[in-house]
């Protein structure tokens, strides 16, 4: 009797139990037609496998979007917003989304959007919207508000004129502001160091106070007391308060004493009408123009068998 014995050297065969030839081994198949030589063995993969590579050897693997499922012995597809993980063997949610409660039971959902309330930020589930670190609401259908000390109550809103928080739950003045409390409430007004200074209007700056101005308007000199005009007809103190003077289109006769403001008529041959508030045409001259009486034309108003002309060189 003669025994042969083949021995099997290609690659995922196995010898037949009577050694008389190699048939593919395991999940390998046969990948050619009436050849039973296992020249060209492929793996044989169940459902929702395809050849690959796991742990550096050739294997069936999963095809794209499924999983190992070691309990069922079986690759199945991951849920919606899921993908495989590195290893193949479970699924794991995509960016922006997350097993509601951090279950892994359940499905993928999309992350809470916090982005209404700057002040929130997503817990640790991805799936409430909670106020940041210093910020408390009384529930989700608030806005969070500022607690600076902790206390789970909203912090006063500091909102007042010259307010702003002391970061420990309680309002304060700012730099430039000097506070006062009248029944419990902070006023804050803008500090004036200045003599015969108080806050303006805006509370962010001084002015002088009544009866008081700046030389020439310049907020850099202090505040004097206002010039005392002697009481006349158009005569008061300038703009600024710094000199008497008569008002706009009046010339002053007189002196500060006694000032004698009349109104200052330019044109020729015209004067101050009796009003002290015109001018009207002067001596022999008469208005050249009908219902005018701005003397801008004046012409000389001659008697009978006179007319206008020069005599003496007037």
């Amino acid at each position: 009797f003669f025994f042969f014995f083949f021995s099997s050297r290609r690659r995922h065969t196995r010898c037949l139990s009577d050694w008389s030839s190699d048939v593919c081994d395991g999940d390998w198949a046969d990948g050619t037609v009436n050849d039973q030589s296992c020249t060209c063995c492929v793996l044989d993969c169940p459902a929702n496998q395809e050849a690959g590579v796991r742990d550096g050897e050739e294997a069936c693997v999963c095809v794209a979007d499924h999983y190992y499922n070691a309990v069922n012995d079986a690759c199945e597809a991951c849920q919606a917003n899921s993908s495989p993980s590195a290893d193949m063997m479970s699924c794991e949610c995509n960016a922006g989304f997350h097993r509601q409660g951090g279950d892994a039971a359940n499905d993928c959902v999309e992350d809470v959007d916090c982005s209404g309330d700057p002040n929130t930020e997503a817990d640790s589930t991805q799936d409430n919207c909670v106020c940041v670190a210093g910020y408390w609401r009384a529930d989700a259908a608030n806005d969070c508000c500022p607690d600076a000390d902790g206390d789970d109550a909203c912090d006063p809103t500091c909102d007042g004129a010259g307010q702003e928080s002391d970061n420990a739950g309680g309002c304060t003045c700012g730099t430039d502001y000097t506070p006062s409390t009248t029944g419990g409430s902070l006023t804050c007004t803008w500090t004036c160091d200045g003599q015969n200074e108080e806050a303006n209007a805006n509370n962010d700056g001084c002015v002088c106070v009544a009866g008081h101005h700046r030389e020439a308007g310049d907020d850099s000199m202090p505040c004097m007391p206002d010039v005392q005009c002697t009481t006349a007809d158009h005569w008061g103190p300038d703009a600024n308060d710094d000199v008497c003077e008569c008002d706009a289109g009046y010339v002053n006769h007189g002196d500060n004493d006694a000032p004698e403001c009349r109104y200052e008529c330019t044109d020729p041959n015209t004067r101050t009408n009796d009003a002290n508030d015109g001018c009207v045409c002067d001596g022999d001259w008469a208005d050249g123009t009908v219902n005018d009486q701005s003397c801008t034309c004046c012409v000389l108003d001659c008697p009978a068998n006179q007319e206008a002309g020069v005599r003496d060189g007037e």
